[in-house]
């Protein structure tokens, strides 16, 4: 498949997407999302990143083919044998985490970082515990309790400094991980 050259064509890619029905989400062919989904892995980090950018701060349902083809890479990406498709990914979301992006966004783009971080993100991800957006913390918090014990370090580190809700945060982080 031939890769997208412009952020337009990734729209494209998705506006091949079925529209809901009645209000609901329609079944996707497994085909097309394969397609998707290897069409921005191979296009890593830069279609992941325009991806990123067509997911929108207030979450009213007009971006939902965006969300979907994230999420859908995440876990796909989170199965046995594709440290590599991991990497491009955590690579492209971290520096989509470090841009401009509204809170909002980027807890979106946290949250589904919990299906393919590792150890190897930690130091990437304490830094959002700190956030003032509450949501956003949470999100980091969790992607951490997805990594377990290897993060535990960190977390422990993190609570030295926290007070009030990061530090709540961090402690139930520190009690799910064991």
């Amino acid at each position: 498949m031939a890769m997208p050259e412009k952020k337009s064509d990734v729209q494209a890619l998705l506006d091949r997407l079925p529209e809901p029905a009645g209000g609901k989400m329609p079944p996707v062919e497994a085909e097309l999302m394969s397609e998707v989904i290897e069409t921005l892995v191979e296009g890593a980090p830069e279609r992941v990143g325009d991806l990123i950018g067509d997911v929108r701060e207030v979450d009213n349902g007009g971006d939902w083919k965006a969300r979907l083809a994230l999420n859908a890479l995440m876990v796909q990406a989170g199965a046995p044998g594709r440290d590599g498709w991991r990497r491009r990914l955590a690579e492209a979301c971290f520096r989509e985490l470090a841009g401009k992006h509204p809170a909002a966004v980027k807890t979106f783009v946290l949250s589904q970082l919990r299906f393919i971080v590792g150890p190897e993100h930690v130091r990437e991800l304490v830094p959002h515990l700190g956030s003032d957006d509450p949501q956003l913390a949470d999100a980091a918090a969790a992607a951490l309790v997805s990594v377990g014990k290897p993060a535990r370090r960190a977390l422990d580190g993190a609570l030295r400094g926290a007070k009030g809700r990061q530090r709540k945060v961090i402690e139930n982080a520190l009690a799910q991980i064991g």
